[in-house]
C-alpha cells in the first residue's frame, strides 16, 4: 500500500503540474496571445472578465453534474480537456474574425477556469479504496510548474511568435487529458448511489443561505 499511495502521489502531481502549466500559458499570456491578434486592451479585459464570470457560475453546475454522472471524476475532467484540446487546435488551425475568436478564446478560458475545483477534488477519489495521497505535496509540485512555465514561455516567446501559444495550450491539454485517463488504481471504486443524497445546487443555497454571500465575495 505505501507503495501505491507513492505512485498515486506522483501521478496526481503530474496531474497538478500539467494543470497549472496549462493555466500560465492561457491566462497569465493571454494579454501577448490576443494584443497579437488584433484585440484591444478593453476588450481583453472583457473576454477575461467574462470568462471568470462563467467560471464562477459553471463551477458549481458542473460538480453536480459531475456527482450525478455515470462515470468517475476522471473521466469527466477527460472528456472536458479533451473539448480544450479541440478548442486550442482549432484557434491554431483555424483562424477567423475577432468576434469568433472571442468566443472561443472564452470557452477555452472558462473551462480551464472551471476545472480547478475538480482537478483539487480529485485526489479523494482513492480514499474509498484506502489510498492516501499526500496532497499539500502535490499541490506544491503544481505551484513549482506554473513558476517554471511562466520563465520558460517568457523566453520562448522573446524567439517565437505569440500565435504558437495555441499549439502550447493542445499540447499540455492532450498530456493532462492522457494522464487522467490512467489516473486509477484498482482499489478505487464510484460512491455507492445509495450512500447519500444528491441535492441541486438550488437547494445546497437555500439550506446553507449565508454561503450565497460568501460566493458573492469571493466573484
Amino acid at each position: 500500500m505505501r507503495i501505491n499511495n507513492r505512485r498515486i502521489t506522483v501521478h496526481y502531481a503530474l496531474i497538478q503540474a500539467l494543470y497549472w502549466i496549462s493555466y500560465c500559458l492561457m491566462i497569465n499570456f493571454a494579454g501577448v496571445f490576443l494584443l497579437d491578434k488584433g484585440l484591444t486592451s478593453g476588450e481583453i479585459g472583457l473576454v477575461l472578465g467574462l470568462s471568470y464570470l462563467f467560471s464562477a457560475c459553471l463551477q458549481p453546475a458542473a460538480g453536480v453534474a459531475f456527482s450525478r454522472a455515470k462515470l468517475r471524476l476522471n473521466q469527466c475532467a477527460l472528456g472536458v480537456y479533451m473539448l480544450i484540446a479541440a478548442l486550442s487546435l482549432s484557434l491554431f488551425l483555424a483562424p477567423s474574425g475577432k468576434v469568433l475568436l472571442e468566443i472561443r478564446v472564452i470557452a477555452l478560458f472558462t473551462l480551464q477556469s472551471m476545472m480547478q475545483p475538480t482537478i483539487n477534488s480529485l485526489s479523494r477519489g482513492f480514499e474509498p479504496g484506502g489510498v492516501k495521497l499526500s496532497f499539500g505535496l502535490a499541490r506544491g509540485i503544481g505551484s513549482l510548474a506554473f513558476s517554471v512555465a511562466c520563465l520558460a514561455a517568457g523566453q520562448l516567446l522573446r524567439h517565437m511568435a505569440p500565435s504558437v501559444l495555441p499549439c502550447l495550450y493542445f499540447v499540455t491539454a492532450s498530456m493532462l487529458a492522457v494522464a487522467l485517463m490512467a489516473y486509477r488504481v484498482s482499489g478505487e471504486r464510484q460512491v455507492d448511489e445509495d450512500s447519500g443524497e444528491n441535492s441541486s445546487y438550488g437547494e445546497m443555497l437555500r439550506s446553507h443561505s449565508h454561503f450565497l454571500f460568501f460566493l458573492l465575495g469571493v466573484a
